[in-house]
Formats: structure tokens, C-alpha cells, sequence
């Protein structure tokens, strides 16, 4: 087995296991949709209440959480993007690429293997992209659920 062949199998393989990180990442996008739209629920049930209530702390705290909580839903969506994510070839391309007579089998492979780690890389600079926005996210859902429990408690009290 050649080198370049080596080289080939190993970016096919880093390609699929960038494909599984997209498929990961669009997941746990879903699971952040599905938390916000819970807490902001919980949050909503209690509007007339929360708006009408005579502290001005609790009106503050619930604006404060719907805001955050918009943020992070948006976060959420903006992660689930499949957005200028590479593939393999379409059509002919790859076939015209390699058609002319100069090119050899040991240059063909380099030229796919080359292609293939590019397309790696560019994935994986978007699915980085992906993870920090979930990592804000994260936070973001956190410190919403931690405004709409202190405004549903400051309530409660008063």
C-alpha cells in the first residue's frame, strides 16, 4: 500500500468522523431548541402575573429572562444551519478533474486525497463554529433558567 493510498484512507476516514461531529452537533442544537422552548413555556404560563406584578424586580428579572431566552433560541437555530458544508463531488467533476491523459493513478489518488482533506478541514472549521455557538448557547439557557426561577420566586414571596 502506497503512501498516498494511506493518505487517502486516513482523510476518507477523517471526513466521515466530521460528518458524525455534524450530525452530533445538529442534535444537541435540537435538544437546546427543545430546553429554550420549555423554559420560555414555563416562563410564558405565568405572564399576566409576572407583568401585572406590583414589584418592579420581578417585570425587570421576566424581561430580562424572555430576552436571554430569545438570544439562546437563536443560538439554537443558528447551530442547526447546514450551511456551505463540502462533499464529495457532485456530477461529473471530479471525473473531468482526472480525465486527461497525463495524469497518473499515484496523481489521481493525491488529487482526491487533497481534496478530501480540504473538504475535512473546511467542515470542521464550521462544525467548530457550531460548538461555540452551543457552548454560548449553553450558558445563555443557564443563566434564562436561573432569571425565570428568581422571578417566579421573587413573585412567590411577594
Amino acid at each position: 500500500m502506497s503512501k498516498i493510498s494511506i493518505i487517502k484512507d486516513a482523510a476518507e476516514k477523517a471526513m466521515e468522523a466530521e460528518f458524525s461531529r455534524t450530525e452530533y452537533l445538529l442534535g444537541k442544537a435540537e435538544k437546546f431548541v427543545a430546553s429554550v422552548a420549555v423554559v420560555m413555556g414555563f416562563q410564558l404560563f405565568d405572564v399576566k402575573s409576572l407583568l401585572k406584578s406590583s414589584s418592579l424586580q420581578v417585570e425587570v428579572l421576566f424581561l430580562l429572562a424572555f430576552i436571554v431566552l430569545i438570544f439562546s433560541l437563536f443560538f439554537s437555530l443558528c447551530s442547526m444551519r447546514v450551511k456551505n458544508y463540502v462533499n464529495y463531488p457532485r456530477g461529473n467533476k471530479l471525473w473531468h478533474e482526472l480525465e486527461e491523459e497525463a495524469i497518473s493513478e499515484t496523481n489521481a489518488e493525491e488529487i482526491v486525497a487533497k481534496m478530501l482533506l480540504k473538504a475535512r478541514e473546511h467542515n470542521a472549521q464550521l462544525n467548530d463554529e457550531k460548538a461555540r455557538l452551543l457552548f454560548w448557547n449553553g450558558w445563555l439557557l443557564l443563566i434564562g433558567y436561573c432569571l425565570v426561577l428568581s422571578s417566579q420566586l421573587l413573585a412567590a414571596l411577594r
